[in-house]
């Protein structure tokens, strides 16, 4: 798996979610939403973008993307994420 072009099209797919409101996302909470991409190189990447409280409901949410190629990487996925905070502020991980 080439590392830094599965880091940059996980980055664009958390970078959709980064936009999203507040309130948007507290309604995907619990959620997984699966993507599937394909890098500049041909190579098929499968990913995943989960949200959930961070210590408790209706406080801050966190939203964490995983990327992997479906090979042993699956079980060792590139992750990043973001934290929004209910007054809309957006901190990195």
């Amino acid at each position: 798996m080439d590392h830094q072009e599965a880091r940059q099209l996980l980055e664009t797919q958390v970078e959709e979610w980064r936009h999203r409101s507040y309130a948007e996302l507290s309604q995907e909470v619990g959620r997984w939403r699966r993507f599937e991409t394909t890098g500049p190189s041909g190579q098929h990447y499968e990913g995943h973008i989960q949200v959930f409280w961070q210590g408790g409901a209706h406080g801050p949410v966190k939203v964490i993307g995983s990327i992997d190629d479906g090979g042993w990487r699956t079980f060792v996925p590139l992750m990043t994420g973001f934290t929004v905070t209910p007054d809309g502020s957006v901190g990195g991980e």
